[in-house]
């Protein structure tokens, strides 16, 4: 298995509406959270970051392949 690291960008403004006016920083860890093509779910870890609209971070999981 391999550690990928896949950041993100995202705007928190379409159909759910969120402003964060303090610059927050969340860890989360997910069991299962993360699917690969192959079928088979694996952990997921992702520290991100909001502030204003934008939620921004990364995603860390292992690969199969």
């Amino acid at each position: 298995m391999k550690t990928k690291i896949l950041p993100y960008v995202y705007a928190c403004w379409g159909p759910f509406k969120q402003i964060c006016l303090i610059p927050t920083i969340y860890i989360t860890h997910s069991k299962g959270g993360h699917f690969i093509e192959t079928g088979v779910e694996t952990d997921v870890w992702v520290i991100s970051m909001n502030f204003l609209v934008w939620d921004f971070g990364v995603q860390i999981y292992k690969d199969i392949i």
